[in-house]
């Protein structure tokens, strides 16, 4: 099945790429499947250390682990997972419910029902001692790991230039955006898409859940339910 790319935008605006080019808005209803791209300052990374017990137990454990790093309510947030590449870890996104209902509002109101919600940063690639540096106007979104990101302008992300270490730095510019101070090839582009163009399939994805895409099969859905306790 053919796959569209959605890309939340600034301003409540969207943008979407059909594998050849790019448009402005929202794309038709279809039959293709859906991935919805959203700012990855909106979303809190976390890579942390498997709980201790059986799987079963985490609906319980989980929030303990994460709690003293979410500002908000942990009732207030939704809470996604899955197993890191290191078998001791595991990679958590957390987006506030509110935020995320507003992200799908609209979809849903054009006739239009994502699988899949990406923060954008971990649509770059990535690899062990290689960095992402997406380098748009106004905006810079550096993916330092399997789930560790920076998002910000030029002159936040400059002064933490050091988190990336010794990893090399592929900056993918858009258009005519000004180089950061931080070294790296440099890859330019008329538009964002060819930086997501090897979007990992199995990326950490948001709809889990409650938030399961609709028609997917019972079971996955309740493998998945416990995320929504949270």
């Amino acid at each position: 099945m053919p796959r569209r790319l959605i890309r939340l935008l600034p301003e409540g605006r969207h943008a979407w790429f059909d594998g050849v080019a790019e448009h402005a808005g929202l794309p038709p209803p279809g039959e293709s499947a859906i991935t919805l791209l959203v700012p990855g300052e909106d979303v809190l990374l976390l890579d942390i250390a498997r709980p201790p017990g059986a799987e079963r137990q985490w609906p319980q454990l989980l929030p303990y682990a994460i709690e003293d790093q979410v500002i908000a309510p942990i009732e207030s947030q939704h809470v996604a997972w899955m197993p890191a590449s290191t078998p001791a870890r595991l990679l958590v996104a957390v987006v506030e419910r509110a935020r995320l209902d507003a992200w799908l509002a609209p979809l849903r109101a054009a006739g239009l029902e994502p699988d899949r919600v990406i923060p954008d940063v971990l649509a770059l690639p990535w690899r062990p001692g290689h960095t992402s540096l997406l380098v748009e106007p106004g905006r810079l979104a550096w993916r330092l790991g399997e789930c560790r990101a920076l998002c910000g302008g030029a002159g936040e992300l400059e002064a933490q230039r050091d988190a990336a270490g010794a990893a090399a730095t592929t900056r993918f510019r858009v258009g005519d955006a000004p180089l950061p101070d931080i070294t790296g090839e440099t890859k330019a582009f008329a538009s964002v898409w060819p930086a997501f163009d090897n979007l990992d399939a199995t990326a950490l994805n948001l709809l889990q859940g409650d938030y399961a895409p609709r028609g997917r099969a019972g079971d996955t859905r309740r493998a998945w339910r416990w995320a929504a306790a949270f």
